[in-house]
């Protein structure tokens, strides 16, 4: 059984290709991993701090991938 691990890694690979590419034209594409699901209240999964990494991700433009991990 390999569930979405396959999809995953396709995703991710192509996602990190357009990043390379398209990151010569001022394009960013980046990833956020969330392990398990997304908790109101929690220190990592929070939707507001998940928020916050997105907003990152997209303003800083200093990384590719960000993972928050499984409980």
């Amino acid at each position: 059984m390999t569930g979405t691990s396959v999809a995953f890694a396709g995703q991710a690979a192509y996602a990190e290709l357009l990043h390379e590419v398209l990151g010569e034209e001022g394009i960013q594409v980046s990833q956020l991993i969330i392990g398990g699901r997304i908790i109101a209240g929690d220190p990592e999964k929070d939707p507001d701090v998940l928020a916050g990494i997105l907003w990152d991700l997209h303003t800083r433009r200093d990384r590719f991938r960000h993972q928050v991990s499984e409980d």
